[in-house]
This record gives C-alpha cells, structure tokens and sequence, in this order.
C-alpha cells in the first residue's frame, strides 16, 4: 500500500475566503478617512467577483490616501491585499505575492495590528507556498493565519476552514500526521458553518484524513474517512478519474489487508478501471509525471490479480 498519498487541493481562491460583514474590516474612522469607502468597494467586488470594478476601487483609493497624506497603514495593507488577491486572480503568482508581502509588511507595522487582515493575507501567501511546493513557508504562513485569524475576533468560518484544510494537506506532505489531523479535524467541525457549503472540499477532507490514518496505520479509521470522501466525491459530476482511482485503491487496499477478498477485488477493479480512463486523459494532456503514478498503480492492481 502507497504510503505517502496526499490529494492535491485545487483551493478555490474567491468567493468562499471574503466573507466580510459590515464592521469587521478594522478601517478605522470609515467613512471620514478618504478612500475608505473605496478600500470597502474594493472589497465587497472582490467578493462578488467583480474584478475590474476592484482594480478601479483599489486605484483610486489608493490616490486618495496618496493625494490626503494618510500615514495608516492598516489602510495601505488593505490596498494591496485587493491588489495581490485581483492578481491571484488573474495568474500571476509571483506578482501576488509581492503585492501580499507588502500588505503583510503594513498590516505589521501598523500600531494596531489588523490581524483579520493579516490573517487573510498570511493565509494567500501560504497557498501560494503550497502550490509551488515550497512547504515550510507554506507551514508557517497557514499557521501563523489561523492565530491571527483567532486573535481578530472575526468570525469569518471560510477563512479558518480553508487555513485548516491547506495546513492539514502541507503538513501530510511534511510527514507531520499528528499535527496535520488536529488542522484537518479542525477543517471539519468548522465546515458547517461555511457559506456557501463546498462538498469537494469536504470530500478532501475526508481523503487527507484517510492518508493521516494510513500513514499512522490507523487502518479502521482510514477506511472510515475514505469511504465518507468517496460517497461524496461520487456525487459530483465531473470529478478527475485519478481521485477515483486513487480513493477505491486505498480502500481496497485495506480491504486487501483485512483479507476481505470480495470487497478488495470489488475497490480493485474499480480502481483499475478508473486509472484506465485517467491515463487516456492525462497522456492527451501531456502530463508525463501523472501518467507514470497511474501506470506504476495499474502494475501494482493487476500484479494483485495474477
């Protein structure tokens, strides 16, 4: 049985992070201070995916503290929060991270630190960490973003659940276990109150708590939460065939283990026929790495059935 699976989270950036309610920004004096309005527009855009709209509310907000001389940082932080988070959006990774750096930086030195920003931005730049592998930074920003996210106040339950559920996936990957079930069973006690409810990102989840279990040769409950993530992951249309592949080999791995010869050949098969469609798909679009995991799993299941 593979060891060190890990499910490769296809974190949704917007939407689901901005959950912002009237008051919580930390924009001291709203409304009197030029350019706050426009930091709050900016926003709220974001939020409803506007992304023009904030680039021009960000702008001009921006030449408004500019033009009146103001020396808040806090407001400045968020300024290039919108900024990275548009530029997040529009794939430019490094350019975000530069712009989020800086927001950090004044989040950080401003005399009342915004920790719901900070938090918010730390929480960007660890999945940014994360997606170009470089996992202890990742680690430190995801985490240092759920203390700042707890010290805000804010209850913002999207931005604690995806910390948490992009710090339990980094810390699997770091061979941390049992710090990465406490993030992941954090993930899903505050999935109820996310808005609006992501089934993937539960079914996620459930998958990384499997491989947590795996890994620590907790069989029972690894079967448990595989086949929670595979119920789900199996009701929504259009999900990649690898995760299927990979979800009923581990399962019927255990199976296999537990000399359960019906369920194990049952999860097998599936797994063989999933992994067949997958390769197909993976070879069209070029992806050599992938179709060499899905080939070694196919050798692996039929190697099984010889």
């Amino acid at each position: 049985m593979k060891k060190n699976a890990s499910l490769l989270i296809d974190m949704l950036l917007s939407g689901i992070l901005l959950i912002l309610l009237p008051g919580c920004l930390g924009l001291r004096d709203i409304g009197l201070k030029p350019g706050d309005d426009l930091v709050r527009k900016g926003l709220d855009q974001i939020r409803n995916g506007e992304w023009d709209a904030a680039r021009r509310s960000f702008t001009d907000a921006m030449y408004e503290y500019d033009t009146a001389s103001v020396t808040d940082d806090n407001a400045y932080g968020w300024c290039y929060y919108g900024f990275g988070v548009i530029t997040l959006h529009d794939n430019d990774q490094d350019a975000a991270m530069t712009k989020l750096l800086k927001a950090k930086e004044y989040f950080e030195k401003d005399s009342e630190p915004n920790h719901y920003g900070l938090g918010l931005t730390k929480l960007r730049i660890g999945l940014i960490y994360r997606d170009k592998k470089e996992l202890a930074a990742a680690k430190d920003n995801l985490t240092g973003a759920l203390e700042d996210l707890k010290k805000s106040g804010v209850k913002d339950a999207s931005a604690i659940f995806l910390a948490s559920h992009a710090a339990g996936y980094v810390l699997i990957n770091l061979r941390e276990f049992r710090e990465a079930e406490t993030h992941l069973i954090s993930a899903e006690k505050s999935y109820n109150d996310v808005q609006p409810p992501k089934p993937v990102m539960l079914a996620e989840i459930y998958f990384n708590l499997g491989t947590v279990y795996i890994n620590t040769k907790d069989y029972l409950s690894a079967k448990k939460y595989l086949l929670q993530s595979a119920g789900i992951f199996e009701q929504q249309p259009g999900t990649d065939k690898k995760i299927y592949g990979d979800l009923y080999y581990y399962i019927g791995a255990i199976y296999y283990d537990e000399k359960d010869a019906k369920q194990a050949d049952k999860y097998l098969r599936l797994a063989h026929l999933n992994y067949s469609q997958a390769l197909a798909l993976y070879r069209d679009a070029g992806k050599s790495d992938v179709v060499k995991q899905i080939e070694n799993q196919l050798k692996r299941i039929e190697k099984v059935f010889e």
